[in-house]
């Protein structure tokens, strides 16, 4: 794929041709958007549980994962008190009616949260973030921390931290019992930036393996996903935002694929990836075009070769962001995140959704009585139910903080 471009008007012939061209397009548009429209159900918000109601708490989900259309997971964290508030791990299971808590353990005696969520079974689940066992709550020495359902409880899995100066985890898959893949990054005291963290699990312990970026790159992972254990990918950008980066795994070893171009320098965030095939994998993120633009929403493609840019419609003309993405098929590919409102006063759900041929703006509903709603994980389980996770500020409550929001949408 390459980025679409504006061709100038060289004369009124060409002028009329153009017009007959984009008059076709748009009955094409309309029709395809009849057409995802009679295959989904709207989206719908679900009552979801917040574990803190005290006042200026939070509450947040972080990441999602669908074993099946009654047994999902959702993963982030909670304040428990006003002030001084620490984060605490929150998990969530939905069972085919209901949201419920389902305890998690809580080892920094400074903060822990999770920060995505992956399933191969219903005994098999694991959820990957953050600890801060520091009793001074230094924010840079945040260290790895992985948690496993087995199917009755969750516990803490050791994992390892290269420098326990920032050791974070965004982004996990597991594929089998023996073999669950963990990302994220790590602060290099000795070259004073960020590089990325792989961790592998072969069903006895989890280790650190080679990435193959120079240490020092300045390079994190914010998510990681694939279609097998010989084709996975894990995208993220420097630490500047200036470039952004995926690396793909063969089963061997995992190397740095060519990144999109941007020529005019724009910054490029890049959060959840999703792989539809081989030669078909999507990345997605907020990107800002020049020095002084707004952010945008970000697509990128994947066509076996190389990822170039793929337009995406935006709601605002400040703020649109992409956090993940959901492929059910080369022509049913989901992204999420969340966009200013018009006023600008505050955010709204944005889902968009991308038919083989372009992709489009989904009408997504907004907690009632919230301010700030953000979606920022999305899980397809089969091929007829998508979920999608966040938060929403309930300021206007009269209980300030962020509520939990999980949203829920049908296909067929």
């Amino acid at each position: 794929m390459s980025l679409v471009t504006e061709c100038d008007e060289r004369s009124s012939s060409l002028g009329f041709h153009r017009l007959l061209v984009l008059a076709l397009v748009l009955i094409l548009a309309l029709s395809s958007a009849r057409s995802v429209s009679a295959a989904t159900s709207a989206w719908v918000v679900v009552t979801s549980p917040n574990p803190s109601t005290t006042s200026v708490s939070n509450n947040v989900l972080s990441g999602v994962a669908a074993i099946t259309d009654s047994n999902v997971w959702a993963v982030g964290s909670y304040s428990s008190t006003s002030g001084n508030d620490l984060d605490h791990t929150l998990a969530e299971h939905w069972n085919g009616a209901t949201w419920s808590i389902v305890s998690t353990p809580n080892p920094g005696t400074n903060g822990s949260s999770l920060e995505a969520v992956s399933a191969d079974s219903s005994t098999d689940v694991w959820a990957v973030g953050e600890t801060n066992t520091n009793p001074f709550g230094t924010a840079c020495q945040d260290q790895t921390l992985i948690e496993h359902y087995n199917g009755s409880a969750w516990s803490v899995v050791p994992s390892p931290n290269p420098s326990n100066q920032g050791d974070v985890l965004t982004g996990v898959k597991a594929f089998a019992s023996n073999n669950v893949w963990a990302v994220g990054y790590y602060l290099d005291t000795l070259y004073d930036s960020l590089d990325p963290l792989v961790l592998h699990w072969d069903g006895t312990s989890f280790t650190m393996f080679t990435s193959g970026v120079p240490v020092g790159s300045g390079f994190l992972l914010e998510d990681i996903n694939g279609l097998s254990p010989t084709d996975i990918w894990a995208v993220g950008e420097d630490g500047f935002g200036d470039t952004n980066f995926e690396m793909h795994f063969n089963g061997v070893q995992w190397s740095v694929a060519p990144s999109a171009s941007f020529p005019n320098g724009g910054q490029q965030f890049i959060a959840g990836v999703a792989e539809v095939s081989t030669d078909d994998v999507w990345a997605v993120g907020s990107y800002v075009p020049t020095v002084f633009a707004e952010q945008q929403t970000l697509a990128l493609n994947w066509n076996g070769n190389t990822w170039s840019q793929v337009k995406t419609p935006n709601v605002d003309t400040y703020f649109n962001k992409f956090y993940a993405v959901a492929a059910v098929s080369a022509s049913d590919v989901w992204a999420v995140g969340y966009a200013y409102t018009t006023s600008g006063l505050s955010f709204d759900t944005l889902i968009e959704h991308w038919n083989g041929v372009a992709w489009s703006i989904v009408s997504s509903p907004n907690a009632k009585g919230t301010t700030g709603n953000e979606l920022v994980g999305i899980a397809v389980s089969g091929t007829t139910t998508l979920w999608s996770v966040g938060s929403a500020d309930s300021t206007t409550k009269g209980n300030p903080g962020l509520r939990t929001l999980t949203e829920h949408t049908t296909k067929g």
